[in-house]
């Protein structure tokens, strides 16, 4: 297989494809059971790619996160940079995992960027919400699933490393 590294131009342009995502969900939708798209598209560039993608990346994306949800500055930036860290951590288990196996390992970064954020929350004495915090997992880790096979089987793109 040939090695075909995504240009920054394609990355930007599919942050914000997965930003402009997130804002129209949140404005049609149930926010609590939608997906968190920027998060899926870091964790997909993480795991296919961690030499392209860094934490630096998700670090920015997560800065993104925080303005347009009006969190605290630099809230979801921490978590995706611990999500993002992992995930490249395990860069060579992960690469040869099946679908349902990285599936599994989607879950639980998924509840451990969560988790970051409640206890953030919960330090700075902001209101931690109950269990609508947590909804958007299962339908993210679904969507991982025809998302990493989309992604994997484009024309476009063989491998990203």
């Amino acid at each position: 297989m040939t090695s075909k590294n995504p240009s920054l131009a394609q990355m930007i342009l599919m942050i914000l494809f997965a930003f402009s995502i997130q804002i129209l969900s949140s404005i049609f939708f149930n926010s609590f059971f939608w997906p968190n798209f920027p998060s899926l598209l870091v964790l997909y560039y993480c795991l296919k790619g961690p030499r392209v993608v860094g934490i630096g990346f998700s670090f920015i994306v997560g800065l993104g996160l925080d303005i347009y949800g009006s969190n605290i500055l630099g809230q979801n930036a921490l978590a995706l940079s611990i999500f993002s860290y992992i995930a490249i951590n395990q860069y060579f288990l992960m690469r040869t995992k099946s679908l349902l196996q990285q599936s599994i390992f989607v879950l639980f970064l998924l509840i451990l960027n969560e988790t970051v954020l409640y206890l953030i929350d919960g330090w700075t004495r902001q209101a931690t919400g109950g269990i609508e915090r947590w909804l958007y997992i299962a339908p993210s880790v679904l969507l991982w699933c025809s998302t990493a096979m989309w992604l994997d089987h484009s024309p476009s793109k063989k491998t990203l490393v």
